[in-house]
C-alpha cells in the first residue's frame, strides 16, 4: 500500500535543465575533481558543455529516448555527460569501469 510522504514540496512545472541552469549562473566552483582539485566546473562552465554536448548528439542522430551507455571512471565532467544526454532527450545509462565480474 502507497504511503503518503511527509515532505510536501511542489515540484515546479518545467525541464530539468531549465530548472537546474537558472537566468543568473555563478562562476564559483561547482563540481570539483578529487584527484586535482585545481580542475573544476562553475554552473555557468557546466550550463555551457550541457548546451553544447546536447547539441552534438543531437546533431549526431540522437533520438528522443535513445539509450546512451557511459562506462567512465568518476569525474567531475560526469554531470556534464549525464544532463548533455538529458538535454538531447537521451537517456542515460552509467557503468564504472572499476566494476569487475568478481566484485572487485
Amino acid at each position: 500500500m502507497p504511503l503518503p510522504s511527509p515532505y510536501q514540496n511542489p515540484i515546479p512545472q518545467t525541464s530539468l535543465l531549465t530548472y537546474l541552469f537558472p537566468s543568473s549562473l555563478p562562476n564559483s566552483p561547482l563540481y570539483i575533481d578529487a584527484e586535482d582539485p585545481s580542475q573544476s566546473l562553475s554552473l555557468a562552465e557546466t550550463h555551457d558543455y550541457v548546451r553544447k554536448l546536447g547539441y552534438g548528439l543531437q546533431e549526431q542522430g540522437l533520438k528522443k529516448g535513445d539509450v546512451v551507455m557511459v562506462m567512465s571512471r568518476n569525474s567531475h565532467f560526469i554531470p556534464v555527460l549525464y544532463l548533455g544526454i538529458v538535454a538531447a532527450g537521451g537517456i542515460w545509462s552509467g557503468v564504472n569501469v572499476g566494476y569487475g565480474v568478481d566484485g572487485e
